[in-house]
């Protein structure tokens, strides 16, 4: 039986631009939540009494806790862009590495709208930061998977 362990996967901010991407992977990850899927219409007729249903909108938003470290590039660039209100980051979420096959995720360009950070006593500092997907006419979101060991990007319509 075959399994994807959660340390596998990939989360990356993109430092090169939209149509030649340079991923950077984000390490200091300790948990990534992506969304819960699509949001459904409900489809009622007298044709039939079975009630039926429609996906209407793709819930792409995630929580990701991320280990705070100011030497650490990726966690200040998501620092920078939760203090800012127009920032947003080009961001890519894999459940398996983004060179083997089956890998499947999400690309979009995000906003950084939490960033909360719980203060125990007794335990290092996390920061939980939740990205949402921000329009952007130019650069549509994307279904994202690792085909032939290379990234395959299909925008989400």
């Amino acid at each position: 039986m075959a399994f994807k362990p959660g340390i596998d996967a990939f989360f990356a901010r993109n430092s090169g631009n939209w149509a030649t991407p340079t991923w950077v992977e984000i390490e200091i990850v300790e948990e990534l939540t992506p969304g819960t899927g699509w949001e459904t219409a409900d489809i009622k007729t007298r044709q039939s009494p079975v009630k039926f249903g429609a996906k209407t909108m793709l819930d792409m938003g995630f929580t990701v806790r991320v280990l705070c470290d100011d030497t650490d590039a990726g966690y200040t660039a998501l620092m920078t862009a939760f203090q800012s209100k127009t920032a947003t980051m080009d961001l890519l979420v894999l459940d398996g590495p983004n060179t083997v096959n089956g890998s499947f995720g999400v690309r979009a360009m995000f906003q950084v709208a939490e960033g909360a950070q719980p203060q125990p006593v007794d335990a290092p500092l996390y920061r939980e930061f939740k990205c949402i997907p921000y329009p952007d006419v130019n650069n549509r979101p994307q279904f994202a998977n690792v085909v032939n060991s290379n990234l395959t990007f299909t925008t989400i319509t």
